[in-house]
């Protein structure tokens, strides 16, 4: 499964038939163009679309790409990255228990001091 996900559809460019979402008079005034309108907002709106549709074939085909690549280093090296991903794995749960314990005994530390000046001399 790819997680390619570089791109978002925006809504607002697929509103072919929506009255006043291209900004031409003839929408705005809620009547709708015929076949015979001149105001050149349907081909505006179809040639992005047909623009947008081109963009994310390029993505898929990238996010494919992706997928095969992973797929061939998987098999050349997928047994001596599984080591360096434990060794990673291991190494960070490591630095975080150590991060806990030292906030923990920093706010121990805090804690002391607070008692320290607040009670009667």
């Amino acid at each position: 499964m790819s997680h390619c996900h570089s791109g978002s559809c925006s809504s607002s460019s697929h509103s072919h038939g929506s009255h006043g979402s291209c900004g031409c008079p003839c929408h705005q005034q809620q009547s709708s163009c015929g076949s015979d309108c001149k105001c050149g907002c349907h081909s505006h709106h179809e040639g992005d679309f047909a623009h947008e549709l081109l963009e994310m074939a390029d993505e898929a085909w990238m996010c494919l790409l992706k997928d095969k690549i992973k797929q061939k280093i998987e098999a050349l090296s997928g047994s001596h990255l599984n080591e360096l991903a434990d060794i990673v794995a291991t190494s960070n749960h490591k630095r975080w228990v150590d991060k806990i314990a030292s906030k923990e005994a920093s706010e121990d530390y805090e804690d002391r001091v607070a008692d320290f000046f607040n009670r009667p001399s």
